[in-house]
């Protein structure tokens, strides 16, 4: 199964076409292409509309190892997400241009003014629209199903299937857990639902299988 069954995901061709796209905007200026880091940093790491938003230059680690803060996410809770490694070299050569700017946010609204420490991030309403413009400048139909929530989907529809070198060379894929922390989920129910959507088939190691079995659907014990 693939991206292409799902009307709330863009497929692997309309993908494609965005990064094409997005790797075409590099030369712009930052104030430009903020827009296309915004919509990507959703696809790469499956933060929130508001997560990325609310993003600070100083919340954005490079090294030794690329991670990004969220020190408030849903429900208060704080998290640490990772960067996909393909996409590291365009997330460091932007957190760069940020701080060489003396940018205290991620994305700066059209409205904060030229100083330094003056900048405040962009309304939901201007996220929105740079979501919308992105989208039908990659040539796709804006609908309900695609507005912004769709990118944490698309996350957690590619991001699964991607295998990546084990402990002892054999592929491995992202555990049910640590999608669930990526994405800050507070119930494993609500990971599994995407994750199997992803992943149709796929046998987890049995103790990981036991333990979402016992979490989400207790073995009743016959009464002796």
């Amino acid at each position: 199964m693939t991206s292409d069954t799902f009307d709330d995901i863009l497929n692997d061709q309309q993908l494609c076409h965005f990064w094409d796209l997005f790797n075409e905007v590099q030369g712009w200026p930052i104030t430009q292409r903020q827009e296309w880091f915004y919509v990507a940093i959703i696809f790469v790491t499956g933060v929130r509309m508001k997560e990325a938003r609310d993003m600070k230059v100083e919340d954005m680690q490079v090294h030794p190892r690329p991670l990004i803060h969220i020190p408030c996410g849903k429900g208060g809770k704080g998290r640490i997400v990772d960067v996909m490694p393909e996409f590291v070299p365009h997330y460091e050569a932007y957190v760069a241009e940020l701080r060489g700017l003396r940018r205290r946010w991620a994305f700066k609204s059209a409205q904060s003014g030229r100083l330094p420490f003056g900048d405040k991030p962009p309304s939901v309403r201007c996220c929105r629209e740079w979501w919308k413009r992105v989208i039908e400048a990659c040539g796709i139909t804006y609908t309900r199903a695609l507005a912004c929530h769709s990118g944490r989907r698309v996350f957690t529809n590619y991001i699964p299937r991607l295998p990546y070198p084990g402990a002892y060379g054999a592929p491995e894929y992202m555990s049910l857990r640590s999608l669930q922390d990526q994405l800050g989920h507070g119930s494993i129910e609500t990971t599994a639902k995407y994750y199997f959507r992803a992943m149709p088939g796929h046998r987890f190691p049995s103790d990981q299988v036991f333990e979402w079995r016992e979490h989400v659907c207790p073995v009743k014990k016959e009464e002796e």
